[in-house]
């Protein structure tokens, strides 16, 4: 018999399995939980209340109990065959934490690093530079404190278009050219902006001081919204985002 299930998103058995495997009438295991002296707070987190429908089609209560009311129901149950079961729902309940934890666990992979690895960009004019290469920096702590789940994350590319939407009328702008970048996938090789370095400062100032506080998030909010796993890690990150742009 299974000794623990889901139920809305929390691990629990119920009084009607406690009953089952101790070997005791249902509505003596209700009672026990009714006795129970602890407090409110305690019993409406970890004691929900439900019915059933019995062998005449009626409603009978019942409980959904966690794994912490559990332990405080189980405490009352004394004799040898009482330790081994409470020994065996314990082994259940962590069993079934174990595989939900490693089910929400996002599986990451070393998207930045292996395309900075790769040298995309090394078609680049040596007069030149690229978002790319002068936004490494953004997209390793991306991957530090979010992380990459895909291959064909672009961070880079927002980074340039917000950066292309800067620049623009600006005094120091100077006329764009463009490199071939290299994808080491089904994209292959794509045309992409280069600048003078006459640009890098203004370039590196507005990553700081805009971008990374600012735009960063947005990303990878719009990114990953609809990704229960990720989404988390993202608002996780988002003090920090704006820690580092006050102190800027």
């Amino acid at each position: 018999m299974q000794l623990v299930i889901k139920y809305q998103d929390r691990i629990t058995t119920t009084s009607m399995i406690v009953a089952e495997i101790f070997e005791k009438r249902h509505d003596n295991v209700l009672r026990d939980i009714y006795n129970l002296e602890c407090s409110p707070e305690f019993r409406s987190l970890n004691f929900e209340e439900s019915s059933y429908k019995t062998s005449q089609n009626k409603n009978a209560p019942m409980y959904f109990i966690t794994k912490d009311g559990f332990m405080m129901l189980a405490m009352g149950f004394t004799g040898e065959k009482a330790t081994k079961f409470r020994e065996a729902f314990i082994a259940a309940f962590n069993k079934m934490e174990k595989a939900l934890f490693e089910a929400k666990t996002p599986k990451l992979i070393p998207t930045y690093q292996a395309r900075i690895l790769s040298m995309p960009a090394k078609s680049c004019p040596v007069d030149r530079w690229c978002i790319f290469d002068q936004a490494s920096e953004i997209m390793l702590l991306i991957e530090k404190e979010v992380g990459s789940i895909s291959q064909y994350d672009l961070a880079d590319g927002s980074i340039g278009i917000h950066w292309a939407k800067y620049r623009e009328g600006k005094p120091w702008t100077k006329t764009a050219s463009t490199y071939w970048h290299e994808f080491n996938d089904k994209r292959g090789n794509q045309q992409s902006k280069c600048y003078e370095y006459s640009e890098l400062e203004y370039f590196k100032i507005w990553l700081k001081t805009t971008y990374k506080p600012v735009h960063l998030y947005e990303y990878l909010h719009n990114k990953f919204k609809k990704d229960i796993l990720m989404l988390p890690r993202v608002e996780a990150f988002k003090p920090k985002l704006l820690k580092s742009g006050k102190a800027a």
